[in-house]
Order: C-alpha cells, then sequence, then structure tokens
C-alpha cells in the first residue's frame, strides 16, 4: 500500500487578510457563487461592504465551501482575489504539487469525511481541525504531477466544452433577439422584415407593433404548446431525479439521486418528453430545461421533480419557445404570478397572464432550422463533458490509492 499522509502536515488554512478595494466580482468567491457538485465558481452577484472580514488567495490554493458541506463547492483558483470567511482557502507546502492535493480533495470520500465533523443540522459547518485529519496518498512530487496531469487534462477538455457552449448559447439568443423582438428576421427576398419595411401592425393586448399575420395569444391557450400534467411510465432500470436543487440556470447535476420505479420520491412524477420545455415554477429561481429530438439521452435518464412546470411543444415551434422561456420577459412575469404562503410560485392557471407573440409557421420552421444544429452542438458538449466527468471519476481513486499508474 501506498504512504498517505494528513492534510495537515502539508497544508495550512491562510489567514492573510485582503483589501476589498483590490477585489471586484470577477475574483471575489463566496458560498453563493462557488458551484455545487464540483462545478467551479461563477461571476459574485453582490461585493461585501468595506469593513468585511476577507481571506486572501493566491492562484494554486484550494477554496472549499465550509457551510453545507454535503454541496460538494470547490475550486482549484486560477488568479489571485478574496474570499468570505465561509470559504476555506487551503495553501499547499512547496514540496506538495498542489493540484493533486486539489484532485486527492475533489473525491466524494473527502466531502464525506467533512460531513462526519460537521456541526450543526440546518446549516451544517465543517470543523477545520477534523477537515486537516483527512488522509491524502504521499506519492512523490513527480508523481503526483503526473497523476494531476492526467486530470488536468481532461478538465481543460470540458472547460473548452463549457466555453463553446457559452458562444453558441449567446449566437442563438442573438439570433433571438433579431428575429423575435427587433422582427429582423428574413423576408421573402432574404432581407431584414422590418428594417426592409415589411408591415407592421399595432398589437392592442402588447402596447407594441408586430408583423402583420403574427398573433397574440397566452402561453396556457395557444396551439404551440400544451402544459404537462404529472406523470410517469414504468421503468426497469434506475434513472436520476432531477429536483430544482438539482439544476442552476440551464446546468444539470448529473450527480443527483437515482430512483428506482418502486423506490421514488412522491415529488417524482413528471416525465420528459421529446419536444419539451421545463421550469422551475419558484418565484427567483431560474432553472430551465428543454429536451429536444436529438436529446436521447436525457429523456431515458431523467425523472424531473412536480418543482418543474412542463410544456409539450410543437417540433418546429421548440426553439422560439425555448428562446421565449429562456427571457429575462417570462422570468420576470412568472416571479410577478407566483404566490403562496410558505413558498411564492405559479400554477398552470397563471400562465394565461403571460402573453407570447405567435409567429407564422413559415417563420417558426425557417428559424428551426437556422438555430436547431446550434442547440444540437451544445447538447453534444454536455454529453460529451458527461462522459468525460465519468471517466475522471472513474479513475480517481484508482490513481489515488495506486491500483493505476501513470507512466
Amino acid at each position: 500500500m501506498n504512504n498517505i499522509i494528513p492534510l495537515k502536515e502539508i497544508a495550512k488554512y491562510s489567514e492573510d487578510k485582503i483589501d476589498i478595494k483590490l477585489l471586484d466580482k470577477t475574483n471575489y468567491i463566496t458560498t453563493d457563487n462557488m458551484l455545487q457538485n464540483k462545478l467551479g465558481v461563477e461571476e459574485a452577484t453582490f461585493m461585501p461592504p468595506q469593513e468585511a472580514n476577507v481571506i486572501q488567495y493566491k492562484k494554486g490554493d484550494i477554496l472549499i465551501a465550509n457551510i453545507r458541506p454535503y454541496l460538494k463547492k470547490i475550486w482549484y483558483t486560477s488568479q489571485d482575489g478574496g474570499n468570505s470567511a465561509d470559504v476555506l482557502t487551503i495553501q499547499v507546502d512547496d514540496n506538495f504539487d498542489s493540484k493533486f492535493v486539489y484532485y486527492a480533495l475533489f473525491r466524494d470520500d473527502f466531502f464525506e469525511h467533512v460531513m462526519k465533523g460537521a456541526k450543526g443540522t440546518k446549516m451544517p459547518r465543517g470543523d477545520k481541525n477534523q477537515i486537516m485529519e483527512f488522509i491524502i496518498p504521499n506519492f512523490d512530487k513527480t508523481t503526483q504531477q503526473k497523476i494531476a496531469s492526467v486530470f488536468s487534462s481532461l478538465d481543460k477538455k470540458i472547460e473548452i466544452n463549457n466555453k463553446i457552449n457559452q458562444e453558441l448559447e449567446i449566437m442563438a439568443k442573438t439570433l433571438y433577439d433579431y428575429w423575435f423582438v427587433q422582427f429582423d428576421f428574413p423576408n421573402e427576398e432574404g432581407k431584414p422584415y422590418k428594417s426592409s419595411g415589411g408591415e407592421m401592425v399595432y398589437s392592442e393586448e402588447l402596447k407594441r407593433e408586430i408583423p402583420e399575420g403574427w398573433k397574440v395569444a397566452n402561453l396556457k391557450n395557444n396551439y404551440l404548446t400544451q402544459i404537462l400534467k404529472p406523470k410517469i411510465d414504468k421503468f426497469e432500470c434506475e434513472k436520476i431525479y432531477l429536483a430544482t436543487a438539482d439544476v442552476q440556470d440551464k446546468k444539470i447535476n448529473f450527480q443527483a439521486e437515482k430512483i428506482t420505479y418502486d423506490d421514488r420520491p412522491s415529488r417524482a412524477n413528471m416525465q420528459p418528453i421529446k419536444n419539451s420545455i421545463w421550469f422551475a415554477k419558484m418565484k427567483n429561481s431560474k432553472k430551465v430545461l428543454f429536451f429536444a429530438d436529438y436529446s436521447k439521452e436525457f429523456l431515458e435518464n431523467f425523472i424531473l421533480s412536480t418543482g418543474f412546470m412542463g410544456l409539450e411543444c410543437k417540433d418546429y415551434a421548440l426553439e422560439y419557445l425555448w428562446g421565449f422561456i429562456d427571457n429575462s420577459y417570462f422570468e420576470m412575469n412568472k416571479d410577478r404570478l407566483a404566490s403562496g404562503a410558505t413558498q411564492e410560485a405559479i400554477n398552470n392557471e397563471d400562465l394565461a397572464f403571460i402573453k407570447i407573440i405567435i409567429p407564422s409557421d413559415n417563420v417558426l420552421k425557417n428559424y428551426n432550422l437556422k438555430v436547431k444544429s446550434i442547440y444540437q452542438k451544445i447538447y453534444n458538449n454536455q454529453i460529451q463533458n458527461q462522459e468525460l466527468s465519468k471517466l475522471r471519476d472513474w479513475l480517481l481513486p484508482m490513481l489515488m490509492n495506486g491500483q493505476v499508474k501513470v507512466k
């Protein structure tokens, strides 16, 4: 068996402070902008007050959220910055490779270790001394660097795919705005409709002009969508149960709870179908998914919570309706209509108060042809990332315990 060593012998917590004036939303880290399930970080949505206690981190440090450790929030820092006191800043000694230590802590058994020492029930917090007792492999530094290089290569590809998807999503959103907000979809001559003098008519319902021949309806009653009712078909193999907490904006937690048909939560009662769009019903909770005819793996593997509302869509209108749902206009109206004593949310009837423009079928079909390939590329990259993540998580324990070696 390989030598092992407790974390405390090769790492320490940073206690250095940093002036908030040196920080901005791109390098300030809190538990709020650390992503669950080891997905890294996103840009902060707020900055702390000047008197706040902010810890300095440096490039190559390891940040771990210390509130609700079961959410598995961890990040290997790619820059210098500062973090809130609820985020642990681990600095690794020079005689150990910090990236190797990061992957040693990336394992699920590390977060299980932290939870065993956590204190509190509603908002458990890890014990800083107990965390440092976690055992990691004690390879020579060259071996550490080789192992870290394997996982870094996989994560680099995942990161590249994520950046590609961000650009593709921007492209798709730009096209949606161009066609259905500015109304400059191609006319019969291939020219921008509105800019080229296309006929516009005033809509009393929307208090604005829309292209001639287009209609206005509501999201509950229109010929393009149909609200999906709670129902699932019996299934034999395990499926992934996606509660609303397992989706962040459009990011899916593929490590969410696995369920069987006979042993499933009562809320696991929404089945995704081809050409459907889903969104979280709760106020101030943007979580959106869609399933196209090419979403085979998603359709086969997921069961959704009743915290989602689903719309079955005409196949040629799916991309248009996705652009509408994944939009600030829809979210604003959803939040405005939400109600409830304990948790504010919308219901099926509320959709009757959300107005939607119904373009001509010809425009919808042309738009479908234009953007479907973009969304299919996004989906393919998501599936590839899932496969890369599975490979990484499969290799991780074997490389760490010496069962597999890197030549």
